[in-house]
């Protein structure tokens, strides 16, 4: 075989792997469908209290790694950033919750405000009974 017979092959060999490699690549442009359907549940449960307020699902952030899935770990499974409300550049409302996305969005939301914090609610799944 020649230097350039190998060059090709071995350019053929490199590109056949880069394309595959590509192929197997998940585009990141944004939130999923889970965050924005649940986004718009936030919206619409926060109303009632913060008229005209707005959830971003870029705001939405779940747990990453161990911390997602390990039961043992005594974190939130999803949280979100600040969100502002409307008309005070001061306060902001956060939403934490025990239950992942999917249920949530499956079974709907109830708000639950913490006692010891302000503006602070834990997202609950609605039973039956709600």
């Amino acid at each position: 075989m020649t230097d350039k017979e190998l060059d090709k092959k071995n350019i053929e060999m490199f590109q056949f792997f880069a394309a595959r490699t590509w192929k197997r690549k998940r585009k990141r442009n944004g939130p999923g469908r889970v965050k924005i359907k649940l986004a718009k549940l936030l919206t619409e449960a926060l109303q009632e209290c913060y008229p005209g307020i707005v959830v971003d699902p870029e705001l939405l952030i779940d747990a990453k790694g161990s911390w997602r899935t390990d039961w043992r770990h005594d974190v939130y499974r999803w949280e979100s950033l600040s969100i502002p409300i409307p008309g005070n550049n001061v306060l902001s409302v956060h939403l934490s919750s025990w239950s992942t996305m999917t249920s949530l969005v499956k079974h709907g939301v109830v708000l639950s405000p913490d006692e010891a914090l302000v503006h602070t609610y834990e997202v609950d799944p609605k039973t039956s009974e709600e």
